[in-house]
């Protein structure tokens, strides 16, 4: 008797639909925009499910079937997902939204206070800061890996944006992580700033108070005259601004940060020098 693969938990399901939507769009050398206009979706919701930022609608389902002539499989696929299980990790309230915004940002500039900030994190460092007590192994997995892609979505494609991160020492030497997973995010962050469109500032501990210690947050810009958008978090949910006087504030407000930034030439020493003595 042929032996059994094992089953696949419901948490797992959208990740399994992602993959084989992600792998049949690979092999017909689709885009995401061009599989969208030929479905009658949008190519950010194709991003949105491969990512697993949204779940696959049974119609979703039935539409991949007509497309791809593969029966029931996709919409039958779809259905399990909506059947109770153990409830997949999800973003903060607000969260999918920006991520709609930043797949199509042409400049991102943040400020992270606390931790590594999340494109430019190791799949290790990751894992580390999603582990919770309140989260399955398989949840844990799901969050690491929906972020390593969010990375591959952003920095991946063929004219990245300029991506201007600007962090605190902090953040840089919190021990959030063994001290393996922290030497090669440290050594990460070095080849991601050799990067011809990745900036990367420290601001010092010893800088004193500054715009900063409000909080993280993050403003996006776009080509072709749209308006910028700034993205904040509080209390367990995301806030996407899109008031033009507000944003602005919070683009005035990152340039006062940079003022007290070490230059990317001398935060990469910083760096360097973290890597010297963590040896």
């Amino acid at each position: 008797m042929p032996r059994r693969s094992p089953p696949i938990q419901p948490y797992d399901l959208p990740s399994f639909f992602a993959a084989q939507l992600r792998k049949r769009r690979g092999d017909a050398g689709l885009s995401m925009d061009a599989l969208g206009d030929e479905m009658g979706y949008t190519g950010t919701w194709i991003w949105q499910v491969e990512n697993c930022a949204e779940k696959p609608s049974r119609k979703f389902g039935a539409d991949c079937d007509t497309f791809w002539k593969t029966g029931t499989w996709f919409e039958d696929l779809a259905k399990a997902i909506e059947r109770p299980g153990e409830p997949a990790p999800t973003p903060v309230p607000g969260f999918n939204e920006y991520q709609s915004h930043e797949l199509q940002a042409s400049v991102i500039r943040k400020w992270d206070s606390e931790l590594i900030a999340g494109l430019l994190q190791t799949e290790a460092y990751a894992r580390e800061v999603c582990t919770s007590a309140q989260r399955t192994a398989a949840q844990t997995e799901a969050m690491v890996r929906r972020r390593m892609e969010r990375q591959a979505a952003i920095l991946g494609r063929d004219n990245p944006p300029r991506l201007w991160i600007v962090q605190s020492e902090h953040a840089l030497r919190s021990a959030v992580a063994p001290q393996d997973v922290m030497r090669g995010q440290w050594q990460h962050l070095i080849e991601m700033a050799a990067r011809p469109r990745v900036h990367l500032q420290i601001v010092p501990d010893d800088i004193g108070y500054h715009e900063g210690k409000e909080g993280s947050f993050t403003v996006l810009s776009f080509d072709r005259g749209a308006h910028d958008v700034a993205y904040t978090e509080a209390g367990g949910h995301g806030h996407l601004l899109e008031d033009a006087v507000t944003v602005a504030s919070y683009a005035e407000r990152l340039e006062l940060i940079r003022n007290v930034a070490l230059t990317t030439s001398a935060t990469i020493d910083l760096i360097t020098a973290l890597l010297e003595v963590s040896r």
